[in-house]
Order: structure tokens, then C-alpha cells, then sequence
């Protein structure tokens, strides 16, 4: 998506409900995700690439910053009952079936470049979707739905046909896809292309994956996927490769195979489904990446296959989870993870698991905080997300960048930020997780505040305990901060997570929790003029 962050020391504070225009170059993002919304009370669901579906320490892997105490529930604002995150944009689905986006979620591109580039740092309402929508799918540069009537709609980019109306025109706002005018049972965008599984258990798909599908040529209308008629219970589209699961529990992949992504033992690409290797039956889950994929078994272990580099080859990350750096074509076991998994989501050379408590942990690259762990440091084994020990309900991972979905239908995210994927409504990266704006009540959240007192004191928690670090310096006279999180009150103080627009030295992570008064009411902290 991007070549190099600017972190925290050089970030763009943007006023919140601002509008902004982002501008992300086109880079196969794997987290082509479906989400689902539940009909009853929510359950666990896989909210990455797995449409259909609901160890030994490394010296990689740094250790999380202690967690940070959950804000206040929200009091109002539609709850978000699924998720689903790519590269510059994420997406939710509300619990009255609509649909709300945030980052660079029109995202699209022309003869090789951005012509069109728009979007918000909060969510938004996708216009003719404010109801009805049974599932979301989030690709590179575009994102599908599906509708309660078993129909599709995607927007976007187009240049390959991702969008499946039968032209090959980007569409800011949702279009059909031609002959899917009911019996879909899930979704799943990919790279370049989109697919769906019908009723009967077959697979269609549109676009290009690379390989054409088997079909000869590029599709800019849904095409069978040959050999998979039917018997298919869930579908996870990748960058280029895909895979499906069987009503038997095994799984088939298709697509480019340069670094293994197929499992098959082998790095010939094929645009037919070929069998992963050791993973005939006993498979509960899928989720495909930028070049690799994983599997849930029904015993809650997770084994991983494909590149366990940057999006394929080049330097080492992780994203297999089996503390080494070394691509695999067939599948390895994740580190650490011998059962009570419920979820996982593969993203672009990271990799999620949503544990059984509610819990939450990754693996793999972490240069923006993708992690969640408070630092960016990669890990090549599962690491503990800051904060997220529970509550967590549904995982999306996205290109750099990862969200979840918590009880009561908030979502907090973590990670890149640079198009305002975080839905924050600012554009700094984090390596904690940080609510998306729109339940929150707090008009402060994602604001500009400066220092009005002199020697302003930073703490890792919202309290003054003994647990609670004293960061140094102490922010001087005039700084300006951008609020994260809050309000919570504690000590006799109200507290807000801030980090600062300009570099200040603290020691690590470089944000903290700061009281907005004395406890005489005069104020140490104020919204910016």
C-alpha cells in the first residue's frame, strides 16, 4: 500500500469529520474478508478472507505494553455486528443491515495510477445501503456486499472486472453483479477479483485472480471455477491465489503458487483447485493472505502454508506463526496454538487468531503496529493484542493494519493508518488498539488539544498508582496532542490516551494518559483553538 510511515513523529492531524483525500498505490491486499450478520445473539465468526464461516518464544516477538483499560460503553450510534478490513479502508455492517466505511474507501485506479481517490477518517453511510445487507467483503480496491435476497453489489475498482457488471468501469457507489440476482451464500474479495459460493455448493468468480479461474481469460461477469460444482461450504479469496472448504472438511486451493500459497507441496501455479496437502478432512475454517493461508481445525489448532515473507519472498516476517522466516508449501503448526482458537484471519505478511476467552493474538510483520502489542517489532510466533484479553467477538486483518469486532458491537482497530483505516478520525498509525469513531459520545475523541499548563505529566494507565508509568519528559507548556481514547476517570481525574503531533521524547510507546484538570478544576489540558 505504502513504501515507507511516518509514524507518530511526522503524522497529519486531520480535525475530525473532516473529509480527506488519500492516495495509496494498487498492492495486492490479501484481507478479502466476508463478514456476516448474525440473526440471533453474535456469535464467533471469521471476519477475514473465510466468507462462509462465522509455543516456543522467539527472540523476534517484544513484549506487549501493558494493557490499557477499555473506554466507557458507548450510549448511542448504530452497533456494528461485522467487520471486514483491507489495505486503505475498512467496512462494517450494522446491526440494522447498512453499511458504513472508513479510509480510502472509493478507492480507484486508471491506467496504472490513481484517478480517483476519496474517502473519510469516520465511518460513513454507503449510499443505497442503509439496510438490508447480510454480509461484507472488503478487497484491494474495492468492496462487495451481499443482500438479504441472496444478491451482490460491489464498487470500486474495476480496471479487471472486480466489480462483475459486465464492464470494466470504477463505480463510487454500489452496482450488481450481472447474473447474481439470488441463491448466494457467501462472498469473498480478493486482489483483483471477487467470488461468491451459491446455494448448491459451487463456486463463482470474477475479475482476475491471475490464472483466469480455468476459464481462458479475465471475467468481467461471474464464471464457474471448474471442479467445484458443488460441495463447498466456505470460500476465502487471497491476492492472487484462492481457496475453498469442503462439506468434508478439506480444503482446495487455486492461483499463483511462487512462494506455496496452494499447500500442495509444490510452486506451480495452477488455475485449478488442487488439495492441500495434509488437510483432506478436520478443517473448520479457512483464510487466505497476500501469498499465504491458513486453516482452523475442528480441534482449534491452526497450521499456515505460503510465504512467510513480505507479501512473497524478500525479508522474513512470520506470518506462518512457526518461529521461522522460511516459506512452506505445504502446512506447518502455529506456535503456541494447540487448540482454543475460534477464528483466524490471514492479512498482508501478518496473521490473527481469536481465541476462545474472547482474546486476541497475531503474528508476523508489525512495522505499523499491526500486532496490536504496543510495539513494532515483528514476531514470528502468536503474541497477545494490548487490551484485548476479551470481549473480542470477530478479527478482520487488513494489508498493515488489523480491527475487532467487541460485545456490545464496538470495533477498535490497530495498526496503519495513513488513509484513516483505523476510523479514528485522525491518521496516526498505532500499535494499540484505538476505537473506531461513531458509538462514542466524547467530542473530543480524534481531536486537537494543547497543553495549557506548564510540565503536563504522561502515565501508561489512566490512574495514579504504582502501575501506572511516570513517562519522562513531562510535556511542556503549548504541546499539541491528538486525543485516542477516553474518557475514564479515575484518581480523582478525567483521563485521556493522547499521543503528540510533534516528536516529544518520552520513552516508549510515545502516548500515554494524561488528566485533563487539577483536581481543583483548573485546566492542564484544552481543545485547540
Amino acid at each position: 500500500m505504502r513504501s515507507s510511515h511516518s509514524g507518530f513523529a511526522t503524522a497529519i492531524v486531520v480535525a475530525l469529520f473532516v473529509a480527506a483525500a488519500c492516495t495509496s498505490t494498487a498492492t495486492p491486499v490479501p484481507v478479502v474478508t466476508t463478514s456476516t450478520r448474525p440473526t440471533a445473539s453474535p456469535s464467533i465468526e471469521v471476519t477475514s478472507p473465510t466468507p462462509s464461516t462465522s509455543a516456543t518464544p522467539s527472540t523476534s516477538a517484544a513484549s506487549p505494553t501493558p494493557a490499557t483499560p477499555a473506554p466507557p460503553t458507548p450510549a448511542d450510534g448504530p452497533a456494528f455486528e461485522a467487520i471486514s478490513a483491507d489495505g486503505g479502508h475498512t467496512c462494517a455492517l450494522t446491526s440494522g443491515g447498512g453499511v458504513k466505511c472508513w479510509g480510502d474507501w472509493i478507492y480507484s485506479i486508471s491506467g496504472g495510477g490513481p484517478s480517483q481517490s476519496a474517502g473519510t477518517l469516520i465511518p460513513v453511510g454507503v449510499p443505497g445501503l442503509a439496510g438490508g445487507v447480510s454480509a461484507i467483503s472488503a478487497g484491494v480496491a474495492h468492496t462487495c456486499t451481499l443482500t438479504d435476497g441472496g444478491e451482490v453489489k460491489c464498487w470500486g475498482n474495476n480496471e479487471l472486472g472486480a466489480l462483475g457488471d459486465g464492464t470494466t468501469t470504477d463505480s463510487t457507489v454500489p452496482v450488481d453483479v450481472s447474473g447474481l440476482a439470488g441463491g448466494v451464500q457467501a462472498i469473498s474479495a480478493g486482489g483483483s477479483h471477487t467470488c461468491a459460493l451459491m446455494d448448491g455448493g459451487g463456486v463463482k468468480c470474477w475479475g482476475s485472480n491471475g490464472l483466469r479461474f480455468g476459464s481462458g481469460n479475465a471475467s468481467t461477469v461471474p464464471v464457474d471455477v471448474v471442479g467445484l460444482a458443488s460441495g463447498v461450504i466456505a470460500i476465502a479469496a487471497g491476492g492472487a491465489h484462492d481457496c475453498a472448504l469442503t462439506s468434508g472438511g478439506g480444503v482446495k486451493c487455486w492461483g499463483a503458487n511462487s512462494y506455496g500459497a496452494l499447500g500442495n507441496g509444490t510452486t506451480y501455479s495452477t488455475p485449478f483447485p488442487v488439495d492441500v496437502s495434509g488437510l483432506g478432512s478436520g478443517v473448520s475454517a479457512i483464510a487466505a493472505g497476500s501469498a499465504h493461508a491458513c486453516a482452523l481445525t475442528s480441534g482449534g489448532e491452526v497450521k499456515c502454508w505460503g510465504s512467510n515473507g513480505y507479501g512473497g519472498g524478500g525479508y522474513g516476517h512470520g506470518q506462518l506463526g512457526d518461529g521461522t522466516t522460511t516459506d512452506s508449501t505445504v502446512p506447518v503448526d502455529v506456535s503456541g496454538l494447540a487448540g482454543g482458537v475460534q477464528a483466524i484471519s490471514a492479512g498482508g505478511s501478518h496473521t490473527c487468531a481469536l481465541m476462545d476467552g474472547g482474546g486476541v493474538k497475531c503474528w508476523g510483520s508489525n512495522g505499523y503496529g499491526q500486532l496490536g502489542n504496543g510495539t513494532r517489532t515483528r514476531s514470528l510466533v502468536p503474541v497477545d493484542v494490548s487490551g484485548l484479553e476479551s470481549g473480542a467477538i470477530a478479527i478482520s486483518a487488513g494489508w498493515e493494519n488489523t480491527c475487532a469486532l467487541m460485545v456490545g458491537g464496538r470495533v477498535t482497530c490497530w495498526g496503519a493508518n495513513y488513509a484513516g483505516q483505523l476510523g479514528a478520525g485522525i491518521t496516526i498509525d498505532s500499535d494499540v488498539p484505538i476505537d473506531v469513531w461513531g458509538l462514542e459520545v466524547d467530542p473530543l475523541l480524534g481531536s486537537l488539544v494543547v497543553t495549557v499548563a506548564d510540565r503536563v505529566r504522561v502515565r501508561s494507565q489512566p490512574r495514579v498508582a504504582d502501575d501506572s508509568i511516570k513517562y519522562e519528559p513531562v510535556l511542556p507548556l503549548g504541546t499539541e496532542l491528538v486525543v485516542l481514547d477516553g474518557p475514564v476517570v479515575a484518581s480523582g481525574y478525567t483521563w485521556y490516551k493522547v499521543v503528540p503531533v510533534s516528536f516529544v521524547k518520552l520513552e516508549r510507546p510515545r502516548y500515554g494518559w494524561v488528566p485533563m484538570t487539577g483536581k481543583d478544576g483548573e485546566p492542564w489540558v484544552r481543545p485547540a483553538q
